[in-house]
C-alpha cells in the first residue's frame, strides 16, 4: 500500500476539501497505483531506449501540469512514507533507480493523489463526498491524460 487511509483522508481534506470513506479511499488508491505503475513503465521504456539499465528522473513522463501539481503537493507539507513507495517500485521492475528518482518518488505518488482530488473537484463533486461515479469519471480522465 502506497499510503494509509488516515493519511489519504488528511491529504484530501487539506488539498481539495473532500471527505473519503474507506471504500472510496481504496478505489482512489487503486487508481493512483495504476497511474504510478504506468509512469514506471514509461520511465523503464525511456531508460532502455537510452541504453541505460538505471532509471533517471528524466525518464518519467513529467509534464508541465504534473510539475505544477508537484509544487502544490510540496506546499501542503504532507509526507508520504518512503519505504512503501520504494518497495512498490522495486516490485514492478528489475531495473535500478538513481538517487534522484528515489528521493522524488514520494512526491510523485503524493502528487497523483492531489491530481485525482483536483480532477474530482473540477468535475463538480456535490458537497464534500465524491460519489463512486465521480471517482470513475476522474479515473477515465486520468487514463486519457496520464
Amino acid at each position: 500500500m502506497l499510503i494509509g487511509y488516515k493519511k489519504m483522508e488528511q491529504l484530501f481534506r487539506k488539498c481539495c476539501s473532500l471527505d473519503l470513506d474507506k471504500n472510496k479511499s481504496k478505489r482512489i488508491l487503486q487508481i493512483v497505483e495504476k497511474k504510478f505503475n504506468d509512469m514506471i513503465e514509461v520511465a523503464e521504456e525511456n531508460a532502455r531506449l537510452n541504453n541505460r539499465d538505471v532509471i533517471q528522473l528524466s525518464d518519467f513522463p513529467i509534464t508541465k501540469g504534473l510539475k505544477n501539481s508537484m509544487k502544490i503537493f510540496e506546499e501542503l507539507k504532507e509526507a508520504v512514507e518512503v519505504d512503501p513507495v520504494i518497495s512498490a517500485i522495486r516490485a514492478k521492475t528489475t531495473m535500478k533507480f538513481d538517487e534522484e528518482v528515489e528521493e522524488n518518488m514520494p512526491t510523485l505518488v503524493g502528487t497523483l493523489f492531489v491530481i485525482v482530488g483536483y480532477v474530482m473537484k473540477e468535475l463538480g463533486v456535490e458537497g464534500r463526498k465524491p460519489s463512486v461515479e465521480e471517482i470513475e469519471r476522474a479515473e477515465r480522465i486520468l487514463d486519457y491524460t496520464l
